[in-house]
């Protein structure tokens, strides 16, 4: 898709293999969690009043995919599994709503007045879920449908870093690749007919893709 796009020979596919892995593994550490779909186990606390388990990944997959949240009391070396019934789960979010809250895992202090103790949270809740995007290379993998701002960002990345490492392609191709944020004009050419200059060099991501992927990190 990404050489279509960009009107690349077939060719260069397995540069562009390659720097689809490359832009994917930026994308990945610039939000700070993972796109491509996977399951996951996570232990977590529940804090003072909480009615939500904070995960590490979104969006949570509730479509073919299931979610098991199991509460090891503090003290006991065995867990029980909390019906499902019991929570929400708040897909794009990455969390897990309780409307009774959840069991608080950390330390009381005191005797007449216990009150508890802060930041002694201890991680009593095991989350097992599957989290993030069905991409164009798994697309056989459960996962939500990844967002076309995000897929038209990785295109356009693609392309900057091959112009970037030499190669060639039609520049009047980029015209057409556009997203609510920007309209890709670095590739257009200049009035000489040379392809005009990137904003951002191989291995880095422009401020329009940046400002695409804000919208996709968690709030942790």
């Amino acid at each position: 898709m990404a050489s279509s796009r960009l009107n690349i020979s077939t060719t260069h596919a397995t540069v562009i293999g390659d720097l689809i892995e490359e832009v994917s593994a930026e994308f990945d550490s610039y939000i700070d969690r993972n796109l491509a779909a996977r399951r996951y186990t996570e232990t977590v606390p529940s804090f003072d009043g909480s009615l939500y388990l904070r995960l590490s990944q979104a969006p949570i997959v509730t479509t073919g995919a299931t979610v098991v949240v199991v509460h090891t009391p503090i003290g006991s070396t065995t867990g029980s599994t909390i019906a499902s019934t019991s929570y929400d789960v708040l897909s794009s979010l990455g969390m897990i709503y309780s409307a009774t809250g959840w069991d608080y895992s950390g330390v009381w202090r005191g005797n007449i007045s216990p009150d508890r103790y802060v930041r002694s949270e201890r991680e009593n809740f095991s989350v097992t879920y599957t989290a993030g995007y069905s991409l164009p290379s798994t697309a056989s993998a459960v996962g939500a449908d990844l967002p076309l701002t995000i897929r038209s960002a990785a295109i356009k990345t693609v392309g900057q870093w091959f112009n970037d490492l030499g190669f060639e392609q039609s520049a009047s191709a980029f015209r057409s690749i556009r997203t609510e944020d920007f309209e890709v004009q670095a590739w257009a050419p200049d009035e000489g007919g040379a392809v005009g200059v990137m904003k951002a060099g191989y291995g880095e991501l422009d401020d329009g893709v940046m400002r695409i992927l804000d919208r996709f990190r968690l709030d942790l």
